[in-house]
């Protein structure tokens, strides 16, 4: 048996399949800033936004698989894109998972304009005014829009899902419009 090289010689890439300043994003730069200092080389993070993550999940799968370009994934990426996107990668073949990061939970907030001021507000109107309202999600069947989705079919509501763009974070998405985030 021949012994291991050290690792990591060189500088390591977190690829994050959504845009900057994003959650993904902040959290994948947190984790850099903590990381690069105990590895002892840097750690880039490169933003590959578009198709609910998977055009960074496929610049992984296809890079070289030596260890320094890492994708730092969301459940979306992983579970959900493999089962609603055609010509998807096989994730379980083409990726290792390495270790969990974060977890966070959903929040439902509207902007100041909605004139709802809880859940049950904010339903009514919905019910009042069908397909008026609308909320952002980073992409259709991700996560965010999923569980807007099942909000609107729980509450018996119909809202609009957009989806954000790769310039700029979901929340700043829809800052001018009675709409609702995830």
């Amino acid at each position: 048996m021949r012994a291991q090289a050290a690792w990591p010689t060189g500088p390591v890439t977190f690829v994050v399949g959504y845009a900057a300043g994003g959650s993904s994003d902040i959290n994948a730069r947190e984790l850099a800033h903590i990381m690069s200092p105990i590895l002892g080389q840097q750690i880039i993070v490169d933003n590959k936004g578009g198709a609910t993550g998977s055009i960074g999940l496929r610049a992984v799968a296809n890079a070289k698989p030596d260890g320094y370009t890492l994708f730092f994934a969301v459940g979306t990426n992983v579970v959900i894109n493999p089962h609603v996107q055609k010509g998807m990668i096989d994730t379980i073949a083409s990726l290792a998972p390495i270790c969990q990061t974060t977890s966070y939970q959903y929040v439902l907030a509207v902007n100041p304009k909605v004139p709802a001021n809880s859940t049950a507000e904010l339903v009514a109107l919905a019910k009042k005014e069908p397909e008026k309202l609308t909320f952002s999600s980073s992409g259709v069947g991700g996560n965010n829009h999923l569980a807007g989705a099942l909000f609107a079919e729980t509450t018996g509501i119909q809202l609009i899902q957009t989806s954000a763009s790769a310039r700029c974070p979901t929340c700043r998405r829809s800052r001018n419009r009675a709409s609702t985030w995830w």
